[in-house]
């Protein structure tokens, strides 16, 4: 393992989250190669959503995220990272011979820095824009406004600065609209409102499964409005506040980078 970098510019909108998160962003905190162009040969690789498998070596790893098209190309001995645990359960049912294992996404909060303390009065959701997600936000926050609190959505981040200047500046996050259920969906969002101490008030989601417990399942928008409310009791947002920051810590990335170096220390013990 080696130390390369390139010049990185955070102009251009996250549109490649999975692959910055788990490509660049890990690369950089290891300190290891990063899309080298030569001397890898011997090093443990691992491909973070590549177009094709037909480079990979035998001990070599393939991060598939979102990448769909990456199934068709799985064979009995790739050695595949799952994002999630719903992700995971996916891929050990349709490819029960190979070798499986989960790695999270790391949460943006690295500093580890502490909520301020102040009256909660903002819920906020950050995501993709779609034709779907804008109207229904407006709807939200309309809502929210008669109840007292204002809501802000982010649609336009373009970096990790971006992520958390958002989550600095709600107390609760919503998710309002139900997902999917999609095969590669993640906690994510909940863990990265959690890593600041917001709780998160969203609708009940199969890929939340690992961070059950950890956020405010709803099943409407009423039920929405009724959980947002009790956030005026400062002791009950005080607890969930203190949980959900406690639920994160796993997801911290020296936690997540440790999960890389056992990989490579498997690696190098089988040399």
């Amino acid at each position: 393992m080696g130390n390369a970098w390139p010049d990185l510019t955070d102009e251009t909108r996250l549109m490649r989250i999975h692959s910055r998160i788990r490509g660049e962003q890990m690369a950089r905190y290891l300190g290891v190669k990063f899309n080298p162009k030569e001397g890898f040969e011997d090093d443990l690789c691992i491909y973070v959503k590549p177009r094709h498998l037909r480079f990979m070596k035998e001990h070599d790893w393939v991060d598939i995220g979102d990448e769909w098209p990456l199934v068709k190309f799985v064979e009995p001995h790739t050695q595949i990272i799952a994002i999630s645990q719903h992700n995971y359960d996916f891929l050990v049912e349709r490819f029960p011979e190979n070798k499986i294992i989960i790695i999270p996404h790391q949460h943006v909060n690295w500093e580890n820095a502490p909520r301020e303390k102040r009256k909660v009065k903002v819920g906020g959701y950050l995501g993709g824009i779609s034709n779907v997600a804008l109207p229904a936000y407006q709807g939200i926050q309309a809502r929210l406004k008669k109840l007292g609190f204002d809501f802000i959505f982010c649609f336009n981040f373009k970096n990790r600065q971006d992520n958390i200047n958002f989550y600095q500046s709600i107390d609760f996050l919503v998710i309002g609209v139900e997902g999917s259920n999609s095969w590669c969906g993640t906690p994510a969002k909940l863990i990265n409102a959690a890593s600041f101490s917001k709780p998160a008030v969203a609708f009940k989601q199969d890929h939340y499964k690992e961070f059950e417990g950890n956020y405010i399942p709803i099943s409407s928008l009423d039920e929405m409005e009724e959980e947002v409310l009790k956030f005026n009791n400062e002791d009950y947002y005080e607890e969930w506040s203190l949980k959900v920051r406690e639920a994160a810590e796993p997801y911290h990335i020296s936690k997540v980078a440790d999960m890389y170096l056992q990989l490579e220390k498997e690696f190098r013990s089988k040399l």
